[in-house]
C-alpha cells in the first residue's frame, strides 16, 4: 500500500490553536506578575515584621528605663523628704540656740555692768587709800570696806543689796531682810550662809528651831 499524505488541518482548527496558546501565555505572564507582587508583599510583610520586632524590643527597653526612672524618682522623694526634715530640725535647734544665746547675752551685759560698777568702786577706794596715806583719816576703815566690797564683788550683786540693807539697818530678821532686800528666804538664807563664812554678819537664833534668826552686820 502506498503511503498516504497526513492530513492538514483545516484553518478553523489552526486558528483555534493560536488563540488558546496567546491566552495560556497571557495567564502564564498575569501568574509571573501575581507571583512577583506576592514576592514583594512577602518582602514587606517580612520587613513590616522586622520593624515590629525591632519596635516591640525598644519599646521593652523604653518600659525598662521608664521603671528604673521611676524608681529613681521615688528614691530622690525620700532624700528629699529626709533633707526637709533635717533641715526642719536644723532650724529648730538654731533658733533654740539663738534664744540662749540671747539670754546669755543679756546675763552677761548685766553681770558685766555689775562687775564694772564694783571695779570701779574698787578702783575708788584704791585712789582713797593711797591720797589719805598721808592725812588723819582712819585708813584701816576704808582698807576694811574695800576687803568687804571685793568679798561682795565675788559672791554677786544680791548680796551687795543685803550687805546695803544690813548697813542701814545693822540688824535685822531674816524675813525682814528678804523683804527688804526683795529675795526670796532661801536665796536669802544661803548668800547669808557665805557672808557668814566671810565674818561679815552673823547669826543670832533663839532656838534650834528658829526659821527667823536675827542677821546681824559685824562691825569691822
Amino acid at each position: 500500500m502506498e503511503p498516504t499524505d497526513p492530513v492538514e488541518p483545516t484553518g478553523t482548527s489552526s486558528d483555534n490553536t493560536n488563540q488558546t496558546q496567546e491566552e495560556i501565555a497571557k495567564l502564564q505572564s498575569k501568574i509571573e506578575e501575581q507571583t512577583k507582587e506576592l514576592g514583594d508583599i512577602n518582602e514587606k510583610l517580612t520587613s513590616l515584621r522586622s520593624e515590629l520586632e525591632s519596635s516591640s524590643s525598644e519599646r521593652d527597653e523604653v518600659k525598662t528605663k521608664l521603671e528604673t526612672l521611676n524608681v529613681e524618682n521615688e528614691e530622690l522623694k525620700t532624700q528629699v523628704s529626709n533633707f526637709n526634715n533635717q533641715k526642719a530640725e536644723f532650724e529648730k535647734e538654731k533658733s533654740d540656740q539663738s534664744v540662749k544665746y540671747e539670754a546669755l547675752q543679756v546675763e552677761t551685759t548685766s553681770s558685766n555692768s555689775e562687775i564694772t560698777v564694783l571695779k570701779s568702786r574698787i578702783g575708788q577706794l584704791d585712789n582713797e587709800i593711797t591720797n589719805l596715806k598721808s592725812n588723819s583719816t582712819p585708813i584701816e576703815e576704808i582698807q576694811n570696806e574695800l576687803k568687804i566690797l571685793k568679798i561682795l564683788a565675788s559672791t554677786g550683786s544680791q548680796a551687795m543689796d543685803m550687805y546695803k540693807v544690813l548697813k542701814s539697818y545693822k540688824s535685822l530678821s531674816l524675813r525682814k531682810l528678804a523683804m527688804q532686800a526683795g529675795m526670796a528666804g532661801a536665796s536669802c538664807t544661803t548668800l547669808l550662809e557665805g557672808l557668814e563664812r566671810a565674818g561679815l554678819v552673823k547669826f543670832e537664833r533663839s532656838g534650834p528651831d528658829d526659821t527667823d534668826p536675827k542677821i546681824t552686820l559685824i562691825d569691822s
